[in-house]
C-alpha cells in the first residue's frame, strides 16, 4: 500500500489508527480513501510533496437534484384506519 506523508492543519484534529496526527511534523500514513477525503475534500491535512495519481479516489457527492425521491405509501390513509397494528386484525372494508 502507498505511503504518504501528511501533518494536520493548525486547530484540527485528525485521529489515525488510535492517535491523533501531530500539526508540528509530516508523518507517513497508509494512502486510503479515508485520508484522502480529510485531504481532498475536507482540506485537513498538509502533504509533503505532490500526491501519487494512481491512488484511491475519493468519492463526490451528488447533487440533491440527482438522488432519488423518498418513496411514499400509495394508501396513506390505510395505515391510520389500522385497528391495531401487528394484532393481525383485519382492516375495516371501504
Amino acid at each position: 500500500m502507498a505511503m504518504i506523508y501528511v501533518k494536520a492543519r493548525p486547530g484540527r484534529s485528525i485521529p489515525y489508527e488510535g492517535n491523533m496526527l501531530p500539526q508540528d511534523r509530516f508523518v507517513p500514513v497508509a494512502d486510503i480513501p479515508y485520508i484522502r477525503g480529510l485531504i481532498n475534500r475536507w482540506d485537513d491535512l498538509e502533504v509533503q510533496g505532490d500526491l501519487p495519481t494512481g491512488g484511491p479516489k475519493t468519492k463526490e457527492p451528488r447533487p440533491i437534484s440527482e438522488t432519488r425521491p423518498i418513496p411514499t405509501a400509495k394508501n396513506t390513509t390505510q395505515a391510520a384506519e389500522d385497528p391495531a397494528p401487528g394484532t393481525g386484525a383485519p382492516y375495516p372494508k371501504s
